[in-house]
């Protein structure tokens, strides 16, 4: 994925309740956001992408939670 993208939503990310179908659209890839690090260096947070939705919404996902529209 790269920003511009258009992304949608993975299997991942419909298996929570009351969440968005696989294969629905997310939005467009805007940002791509650094891992945060704690002091002794161990990761903190998974890779993390922030998405723009059509209605205008800027949100922030798990890089697992969309994947890029083919």
């Amino acid at each position: 994925m790269k920003i511009g993208d258009l992304v949608m939503w993975t299997e991942y990310a419909a298996g929570w309740s009351d969440g968005p179908q696989q294969g629905e659209t997310a939005g467009i890839l805007v940002r791509r956001l650094p891992r945060r690090l704690r002091l002794n260096g161990r990761r903190l947070s998974a890779d993390r992408v922030e998405v723009l939705d059509f209605e205008g919404d800027h949100f922030i996902v798990r890089v697992a939670m969309v994947e890029a529209s083919k």
